[in-house]
């Protein structure tokens, strides 16, 4: 596939996640008696958590560097909507960093630079935002 090619559909792959992941219920209720909880607290092992971390500063075969943070967030509940959310989560995002840790691999630039999240709790709802950021 031609270099054009492969970042395009590199682009619509990534869109046509972020959209899947929305329409499958990134937004959880649940009931736990915890309203009001910050990203940070999530982010140190309180509702929301790395599922899958990947950082590196990467070279490529022409000399070029990037760095490379993937950080896939999973729900810490014990209920089977958490559980089905997290694997909805988890094959979303893993078939693009995967696409992305081959090609590095290889020794070729990367499109996928980042993915990173921000969880908002309101009351017994807690939303996930997942963002990629290509090159």
């Amino acid at each position: 596939m031609a270099p054009k090619k492969l970042i395009i559909g590199s682009m619509i792959a990534a869109v046509i996640i972020i959209i899947a992941i929305a329409v499958v219920g990134i937004i959880l209720t649940f009931r736990n008696g915890r309203p009001g909880v910050s990203d940070a607290q999530d982010r140190s092992g309180g509702l929301v958590s790395d599922q899958y971390t990947y950082e590196d500063l990467y070279t490529d075969g022409v000399n070029n560097s990037y760095k490379i943070s993937y950080h896939v967030p999973k729900i810490n509940l014990d209920t089977a909507d958490a559980k089905n959310t997290n694997s909805e989560i988890y094959t979303n995002c893993m078939e693009e960093i995967n696409k992305e840790l081959i090609t590095m691999k290889d020794g070729c630039s990367p499109v996928l630079l980042d993915v990173s999240y921000s969880t908002y709790v309101q009351g017994d709802v807690v939303s996930i935002i997942i963002k990629q950021c290509l090159d």
